[in-house]
């Protein structure tokens, strides 16, 4: 086991590990991806430097990924289980790690939502809402945002749509006024989101606004991530308001 601490020359192998399997994973080579990732965590993941841990977290969440796609959700939780647990004391108020661990409780919060039902999905995604709820860095706040979205569908799966709006509208409160396109794509989701809640509970007037805001927002976007959700806006007013807006954007 490497056990130097601060190394500049551990630094870069650790680095240079993961930039392999991230290269690998992009060209859907998987297998040889997993062998760097497992590398990377077999080699340096006890050693104490949080620029390096950074590296074996990120690692740990690849693999996730990866082993979710060949395996299933069954052994992709192990996989983010060993993520937690390995980082979840840890207090270097270092925000890649903490960005890394936010990604993972999120993705644990999903995948155990969908293998032990949704009381279990909320409770995880809370967990992670409680912990990093005030955080600031990007990779954070972004997966609150996306915790507080699938804490509602969750809700919304149990028919309880009156919280689950509430997760919406708090999505969309935290991500509205945000300059980066994935917060804009929440935003979007959110609000779309919302409205659909809105007509389950009968507030038909209060839908019609919030799919007229998505088309105000986003309907002059480039970025086809949100036209999405524009499209689907659009095709929710017709059906309420009898109004034609679909046609416009295709």
């Amino acid at each position: 086991m490497v056990d130097h601490v601060h190394d500049p020359a551990v630094r870069t192998e650790a680095a240079a590990l993961f930039d392999a399997g991230f290269a690998l994973e992009s060209r859907g080579q998987h297998t040889e991806a997993l062998r760097a990732y497992d590398d990377l965590i077999r080699r340096f993941g006890q050693v104490p430097d949080p620029r390096v841990q950074v590296k074996v977290a990120a690692a740990l969440n690849g693999t996730s990924w990866l082993v979710g796609q060949q395996s299933g959700d069954q052994p992709r939780a192990v996989v983010l289980d060993d993520l937690i647990t390995r980082f979840a004391d840890h207090n270097t108020g270092d925000p890649d790690l903490d960005g890394q661990l936010a990604v993972a409780m999120n993705h644990k919060a999903i995948v155990m939502g969908r293998l032990q039902g949704p009381e279990q999905g909320i409770a995880l995604h809370d967990e992670l809402i409680q912990r990093f709820g005030t955080a600031t860095p990007y990779l954070v706040r972004e997966r609150v945002a996306m915790s507080i979205y699938g804490k509602g569908s969750q809700l919304a799966g149990l028919n309880r749509h009156r919280e689950a709006l509430e997760c919406y509208q708090e999505a969309a409160r935290r991500t509205g006024t945000a300059s980066e396109p994935k917060m804009h794509e929440l935003t979007a989701m959110a609000l779309f989101a919302s409205g659909l809640s809105l007509e389950e509970l009968k507030r038909r007037k209060e839908a019609i606004a919030v799919y007229e805001d998505v088309i105000n927002r986003y309907g002059n976007s480039g970025d086809e991530d949100l036209l999405v959700h524009v499209r689907s806006a659009g095709r929710r007013l017709e059906a309420l308001s009898k109004r034609r807006w679909f046609h416009l954007f295709g």
